[in-house]
This record gives structure tokens, sequence and C-alpha cells, in this order.
């Protein structure tokens, strides 16, 4: 009876320990596919918009050549003495400050799109690796689930064995009692009580 109390008392206090299991809830998976094709389909409109500016810039290249034919056409103009070159001097001149302007605003188009690709182009590797450390951390969440199954389980054979120690326990003083007065019994058939017994007890010491 013994034995069996302290086992039963070991087993509640380990599975007592293990009660304390962690929960996993089951929240939705984390899916950043969508980001993935938002972020593929930016970077097709940055290279669309720097084809764009490609294509400008090759229409700067020739308002350069127009620009030169015009200057040529003033120096005729002078030559002959036109009273309208100065004033094709001075349109010319206009033509060309914008012609600077826009080409210094294509060069900063243009960077700047080359960095937003650059950028749209590690923001879908962060994607790629983000995917796989979400696939990595539903297998892991999967285990843990699995694992407190297992564990709820024990609790409940835990939850079996702690009910019938307690049902033990109910008749232990019974049991005491009954070994008490099995003792006395005993002691007494043997003459612990008698006149003799105390004569001997006193003449042993």
């Amino acid at each position: 009876m013994i034995v069996v109390s302290l086992i039963l008392t070991a087993t509640s206090c380990n599975f007592r320990q293990n009660d304390k299991r962690e929960v996993i809830p089951h929240t939705d998976k984390a899916d950043v596919h969508k980001a993935s094709d938002d972020v593929m389909a930016a970077t097709g409109f940055a290279f669309t918009a720097q084809q764009s500016v490609s294509n400008a810039q090759a229409e700067i290249i020739k308002a350069k050549i127009y620009a030169k034919e015009i200057e040529s056409l003033v120096a005729t103009m002078k030559r002959k003495k036109s009273e309208f070159a100065d004033n094709i001097e001075t349109l010319r001149q206009i033509y060309v400050q914008h012609i600077v302007v826009i080409e210094k605003e294509l060069r900063t188009t243009s960077s700047t799109i080359k960095k937003q690709i650059v950028a749209l182009r590690e923001a879908e590797k962060e994607l790629e690796r983000a995917k796989v450390q979400i696939a990595n951390g539903e297998k892991e969440k999967a285990a843990l689930r699995e694992s407190n199954a297992i564990l709820a389980k024990d609790l409940e054979k835990y939850q079996a064995y702690k009910d019938k120690y307690h049902k033990l326990t109910k008749y232990k003083w019974i049991v005491w009692g009954l070994g008490a007065w099995i003792l006395v019994k005993f002691l007494g058939g043997l003459g612990a009580w008698s006149p003799q017994g105390r004569i001997a007890r006193a003449l042993i010491g």
C-alpha cells in the first residue's frame, strides 16, 4: 500500500509539471503571394517606364540634330542679311535650353527608375525568403500541435490514474486501522499486556 502510494504521488508530481503545455493557436496561414505578384507587376511597370525614358532620350538626340540644322540655317540667313535671322536665333536658343532641361530630367528619371528596379528585385528576393520561412513555420506549428495532442492523451491517462489514487486514499485509514488492530491482537495473543508479560519486560529491561 505504501509503495503504491509513493508511486502514484511521484507520478502525480511528474504530470503536474508537464500539465503546463504550450498552446498553439490555429491562426490563418500568412500569405505573401499577393505582395509578390504586386512587386512583380511594379517591376514590369518600372521596365516599361525605363523604355519610355530611353525612347524620349532618343528623341532628344534627334532634337539636338534639328537644333544644329537651325543653327546652320541662322548662319546662312545672317550671311544673306535676313531680317529674321536674330529672331530665329533667339527661338533656337530657347529650343536648345528646353532640350538641356528635358535631357537633365530624363537622366534623373532614368537613374530613379533603375534604383527602383533594383529595390523591387531585392523585395522579390525578400518575399521568396519569407515564403520559405512561412512554410517552415507552418511545419513547426504542425509538429507542436501533434506533440500537444500526444501530451493531451498522456494527461487523460494521468487523470485516470489520479482518480484511482484518490479512490485508494479513501481506504488507507481503514487499512492502517485494520493493521493496527491486527498488531494489537497479535501482541495481546503473545501476552504483552498480561502481568507475566509486564514482569518479563521489566526483567529484560
